[in-house]
């Protein structure tokens, strides 16, 4: 089997329309080289707004990617908090953190996608994540690592956390996949405190404190846990590149280069194959290849702040 793996599209019909069509784009080239499962590590949209949530499902629609077996989604900070775009919006930020309903927005998520998490095992009814699912010999684990929001500890809704509760519930979930051959993880956050290097000069303020904060708590934890039950592969995004690397030798790959790569120009992402073992590849295509007309009509306004969104 082939797993393409990708994150971070960042739809946004009002302030990055264009991301509707990179999205598109690189979802076609992943089916050009054969994928036939599609794994997305959160951030798919960039605001939790229905007219977003609807554009992505008419991508996933179009390419037949709506169904368990083609699709599993993974929740990122975007689909809860969402984002600045605004000067404006800055110190209505916080407030509009503070008051959003964190569950809530998860259980929209789920039905947003709702195809994806069909024949999905939880560990809690009342919440999506985690979760397992089993295509052929793999299963495929599903974390919500988002951190709650707090003014003291994760202003910028960026930063990642597992409660005490919600590794019980791996641990248990994990027990259900020692029959399977392969095991696949894939989180919104990355676990690598030295992928968080600026390759490009940062626009401004906001920037600047926003990419100071990705960071995932206690992931050494985590990782003690994945390696001792055998998960081969940990999948995640976030961190605006495409890249791989390894921690206690289980190796780990990064997605969100995918649109709106930090380091290159290129659209993005990672193809993994299951045959006697896992193995991936990074696929990179030229901008020059996406070629588009211009976006007019609608209520689109270019954004004034910032260009990038983590």
């Amino acid at each position: 089997m082939n797993i393409a793996h990708l994150s971070d599209f960042h739809i946004c019909m009002r302030h990055k329309p264009e991301n509707f069509r990179k999205t598109r784009f690189i979802i076609k080239e992943a089916l050009k080289k054969g994928a036939e499962h599609f794994i997305l590590s959160g951030d798919i949209v960039d605001n939790p707004h229905p007219e977003n949530f609807a554009a992505a499902r008419r991508i996933l629609d179009e390419f037949n990617l709506l169904h368990p077996d083609r699709l599993t989604v993974i929740i990122g900070n975007h689909e809860i908090y969402g984002g600045v775009h605004l000067v404006n919006e800055i110190t209505e930020f916080p407030s509009r953190c503070l008051n959003t309903d964190f569950l809530q927005r998860v259980l929209q998520f789920k039905d947003y996608f709702g195809e994806a998490f069909e024949n999905t095992i939880r560990a809690d009814r009342q919440n999506p994540f985690p979760f397992v699912k089993f295509i052929d010999d793999i299963a495929i684990i599903g974390l919500n690592s988002i951190a709650p929001y707090s003014r003291w500890s994760n202003l910028f809704a960026s930063r990642g956390k597992i409660s005490s509760d919600g590794y019980c519930k791996l641990e248990y979930l994990l027990s259900k996949t020692q029959k399977s051959r392969f095991r696949i993880v894939s989180m919104h956050h990355h676990v690598n405190s030295k992928m968080i290097t600026a390759k490009r000069p940062l626009k401004n303020l906001w920037e600047y404190m926003e990419w100071h904060t990705l960071k995932f708590k206690r992931k050494r934890k985590l990782l003690r846990l994945l390696s001792v039950n055998n998960v081969e592969l940990l999948l995640h995004g976030h961190v605006h590149e495409t890249a791989e690397y390894e921690r206690r030798k289980i190796r780990i790959l990064n997605g969100a280069g995918a649109v709106n790569s930090t380091v290159d120009n290129n659209f993005s992402f990672n193809l993994i194959t299951a045959n006697n073992g896992l193995s991936s590849k990074i696929f990179r295509i030229g901008a020059e290849h996406h070629k588009t007309k211009r976006f007019s009509g609608g209520h689109h306004r270019t954004p004034a702040f910032p260009e990038f969104s983590y």
